[in-house]
């Protein structure tokens, strides 16, 4: 018994304030009051950092709807910050050396009281969040809740959903990665996912941790859920750890203490209190690849409602990830998922292993009913072997640099200006197309 409802499509980006050096500068303030009071205001949101800002698009019903609206307002946004004088980046990351203030509020005080120093890290990484919408009575709307729900299409629905999205992971990690730098050094293929999760890497005699690493609870990849329990429960173990360690370091609790469970899950992948699956996982990135990976995500989702497909964990998706028998798709255990994740941060498509998960991620969209558009990008990538982190790499090495060694913050903001300029020239063609 298929659900009847209309699911719905919705986005965020994050973009980084450059001057027309490529340098990364804290414009965002500025650019914010220049819109407000505008339909564009509407859009636009102040983020951790000086020195980036957030855009939103309203749920459609379709990638092709959302695209086209969103990029009139992505132009209007670009073009506002370059009549300022100013560039916007859509990577994950500038690669060179960054010094970004933050903005206080409450709840980024409270972060930066336990994440500390940490806390510049996350405001120097910039990343793309899809939404999907939740099968109807899965979140309390008036306590922003997950529902106790017994037996229910939509709950059955709802957790495959979810742990298929968590299995997409390491795929869509590859796919939007475009981060091969951190302050001039190539410490993994996607550096922004190394910095925000629970994950170290070695580069030589010197290491990099990302701002999770000891607090894995938060910002690592979640398991696999099979219960709306487990998933109520978690969350709640999330924001009592939170107040604890709050707590341990001497800030004030009273007002956090008061938000919904879910505000605490904002690691990769979470149940939004609003009523979306909000996916967290990859990079940002050029408007192209986001929405060609959000047709893949949206298609199969659709796919795994509509035809009530289950998603099963199982020693079948080690060898054989995503493949479709019996109106299941098996997917990798979770340990198996894990790895991948560090493979497709570390070595991206040069990863047999990852480029074969990809492959199989596509080739499931082409073997399930109905034909997916604006996948074109994603095709190309996974052909070429080449993500924007790869072509980044290949511009570097182009103007005379080794990757191997440190690289010169006036090439990383010739990377940086490459990209910003690529947005502005590429944006209003993108639109048209989402147009026919």
């Amino acid at each position: 018994m298929a659900l009847r409802r209309k699911s719905m499509y919705g986005l965020e980006i994050e973009l980084f304030t450059l001057n027309t050096e490529g340098k990364l500068i804290n414009a965002a303030p500025e650019i914010l009051k220049k819109v407000e009071g505008t339909n564009l205001g509407k859009y636009v949101k102040k983020e951790i950092s000086k020195s980036m800002v957030e855009l939103l698009a309203k749920e459609k019903l379709s990638v092709r709807e959302s695209a086209y609206t969103f990029l009139e307002n992505l132009e209007e946004l670009v073009q506002v910050a370059e009549g300022m004088g100013y560039r916007l980046l859509p990577l994950g990351a500038h690669p060179g050396k960054v010094a970004p203030k933050l903005h206080t509020t409450e709840w980024y005080d409270a972060k930066k009281s336990v994440l500390g120093k940490d806390t510049y890290k996350e405001a120097s990484i910039c990343g793309f969040h899809f939404h999907y919408t939740l099968p109807e009575g899965i979140v309390q709307k008036t306590t922003e809740t997950i529902k106790k729900v017994g037996r229910s299409y939509a709950r059955d629905i709802f957790l495959q959903q979810y742990n298929f999205l968590a299995a997409c992971d390491p795929a869509m990690i590859t796919l939007c990665q475009s981060t091969p730098f951190w302050e001039g050094i190539h410490w993994a293929k996607d550096c922004r996912v190394l910095i925000y999760r629970d994950m170290k890497v070695s580069r030589g005699d010197e290491s990099m941790k990302g701002i999770h690493y000891t607090l894995p609870m938060f910002g690592g990849l979640p398991n696999y859920e099979f219960t709306l329990q487990d998933i109520r429960v978690m969350a709640d173990a999330k924001k009592t750890q939170w107040l604890k360690l709050l707590e341990k370091n001497n800030f004030p609790t009273n007002q956090i203490a008061c938000l919904p469970s879910l505000k605490f899950m904002w690691g990769p992948l979470r149940v939004n209190k609003i009523g979306t699956f909000e996916y967290r996982g990859p990079d940002m990135n050029h408007p192209d690849v986001i929405f060609s990976t959000s047709r893949l995500l949206v298609y199969l989702l659709r796919r795994i409602e509509k035809m009530e497909i289950a998603v099963e964990p199982s020693d079948i998706g080690i060898d054989e990830p995503f493949v479709f028998e019996d109106n299941t798709i098996y997917v990798p255990p979770h340990s198996t998922l894990k790895n991948l994740e560090r493979q497709s941060v570390v070595h991206g498509f040069d990863s047999s292993s990852v480029h074969k998960y990809c492959s199989r991620l596509l080739a499931l969209a082409d073997k399930l009913p109905g034909k997916p558009r604006f996948l074109g990008r994603v095709r190309e990538m996974i052909t070429k072997k080449k993500s924007v982190s790869d072509e980044i790499l290949d511009l570097v090495r182009k103007n005379g640099y080794d990757p191997a060694d440190e690289v010169s913050d006036e090439m990383m903001n010739h990377v940086a200006l490459f990209h910003a300029e690529k947005l502005s020239a590429s944006v209003g063609k993108l639109r048209i197309k989402f147009k026919r």
